[in-house]
């Protein structure tokens, strides 16, 4: 059954749409985790840097506040290719 035009123009729309979306979380989420990265190594590390590469629990401490980045970046990559798919499984033929 031959869809809409319409509905798809929706569907197009709510894929940008989210992946534009989960594109500014993971910007936010990056500064955000970049504050949280410079707090914890000025108060974990105190410029002993060598030192702090040895300890795991210093190392999680200081990369975990970027996963929601990655996370979201991921979820944007993947949004951004389904519209790239949906696109061009949707493209018409010019007229004749």
């Amino acid at each position: 059954m031959p869809e809409s035009q319409f509905e798809i123009y929706q569907e197009a729309r709510s894929l940008l749409i989210r992946a534009r979306l989960y594109r500014y979380c993971a910007v936010a989420f990056t500064f955000t985790g970049l504050a949280v990265f410079i707090f914890i190594y000025f108060h974990n590390v105190e410029g002993y840097l060598l030192e702090a590469l040895t300890r795991p629990t210093v190392l999680a401490a200081i990369f975990t506040p970027f996963l929601p980045a990655i996370v979201l970046s991921l979820m944007a990559s993947q949004m951004e290719r389904r519209f790239r798919r949906f696109l061009d499984k949707h493209k018409h033929p010019p007229p004749s």
